[in-house]
C-alpha cells in the first residue's frame, strides 16, 4: 500500500487564510501519513468538511486532537500546540515501554 506524507491543514491554506503561520506548515505537528486513497479523498474536500468525516479511531491513530473547535482554520495555532502535546505523550509512552 502506498502512503503519502500529508499536511493535516492543507498547504493551500497557508497561501491565504493561514499566511501568518507559513513557517508552521511543514512542522511534524501538521504532518501525518495517509494512504494514497485517503489523501486523494482529502484533497477533494474542504479541510473542515473532511476532518468531520473521520471516525474517533482515525483521530486517535493519527494523534489528531478530538476537540472539534481546534479543527477550525482560526484555531490552527492551538491545534498545532495540542497535536504537539499528543505526539510527545505518545513518544514518552512508547519510549518508556521497554
Amino acid at each position: 500500500m502506498a502512503y503519502h506524507v500529508d499536511h493535516v491543514f492543507p498547504q493551500k491554506l497557508f497561501k491565504n487564510e493561514l499566511k501568518q503561520y507559513r513557517s508552521s506548515c511543514d512542522l511534524l505537528s501538521n504532518l501525518t501519513l495517509l494512504s494514497a486513497q485517503e489523501n486523494i479523498e482529502k484533497n477533494s474536500k474542504p479541510f473542515e468538511e473532511w476532518i468531520q468525516t473521520r471516525e474517533p479511531a482515525f483521530l486517535e491513530r493519527h494523534l489528531i486532537p478530538q476537540d472539534k473547535q481546534l479543527w477550525r482554520i482560526e484555531s490552527f495555532a492551538e491545534f498545532v500546540e495540542e497535536r504537539r502535546r499528543l505526539i510527545l505523550a505518545r513518544l514518552n509512552e512508547v519510549l518508556k515501554a521497554e
